[in-house]
């Protein structure tokens, strides 16, 4: 039975490339399922040429060719990603990490309930946490394009890559906090659910600006064992 030859695979990689499939490790689920596609067809029908035998495999994937595989292996690798985080957070709910989230919640329970003025402080530390977001998230962006290497990145890699992105989004109910009124907090449990939204948030900041990235390479090798 005719088999592809090593050029026959780089050429299935630029033909994955050509359709918008930036991902190596969606590039080469792609090329195995093209290549076991046209040696199957060869096995039948042996004179069949590869671009031949590629177009018809290529139009089983439909009208829209490779985006639904695409947004599918994104859907599967979001929820790993945010699974990584949540484990990350029950780190902070058990000891050792669970003193930090303690320390943290009481230090903003005790300013917004117990100080007179202490509103104002949570609204500085949570003005200096933004600003300190933005700095490190700039300088980790600035140092992945001075790390850009040509390989293709993998679609995992890309999303802890982009996760500072996400986290950024948190920072927009922060306005919100700072036209209440201070007297709001004076009552017991709004200053508890808001003490602990403040402390979570932070945490949650710090897991994807800090923690997941600094684990980026266990994580890849655990997830990619064959590939990184």
């Amino acid at each position: 039975m005719k088999k592809l030859s090593a050029a026959h695979i780089e050429q299935l990689y630029a033909f994955t490339r050509a359709h918008f499939v930036d991902y190596y490790d969606v590039q080469t689920e792609l090329v195995d399922h093209l290549a076991n596609g046209i040696e199957a067809q060869w096995a039948a029908n042996p004179d069949l040429d590869f671009e031949q035998a590629l177009d018809i495999e290529f139009k089983k994937f439909g009208v829209f060719g490779f985006l639904e595989v695409v947004e599918e292996r994104e859907k599967q690798m979001g929820k790993r990603y945010w699974k990584l985080i949540r484990n990350e957070v029950y780190q902070f709910c058990k000891i050792p990490k669970v003193w930090v989230s303690m320390v943290l919640f009481l230090f903003i329970f005790t300013m917004l309930f117990r100080l007179p003025y202490g509103f104002y402080g949570v609204a500085t530390f949570l003005a200096l946490e933004f600003f300190l977001y933005v700095f490190l998230l700039g300088k980790r962006s600035r140092q992945l394009k001075k790390n850009q290497s040509a390989k293709q990145p993998l679609l995992l890699e890309v999303i802890i890559n982009r996760s500072g992105q996400i986290g950024s989004f948190s920072y927009i109910w922060f306005y919100q906090f700072l036209i209440v009124d201070a007297q709001v907090f004076s009552n017991l449990y709004v200053a508890l659910a808001t003490s602990l939204i403040i402390s979570l948030v932070s945490l949650l900041h710090y897991i994807v600006l800090v923690v997941i990235p600094k684990q980026k390479n266990k994580i890849l090798c655990e997830v990619y064992p064959e590939m990184v």
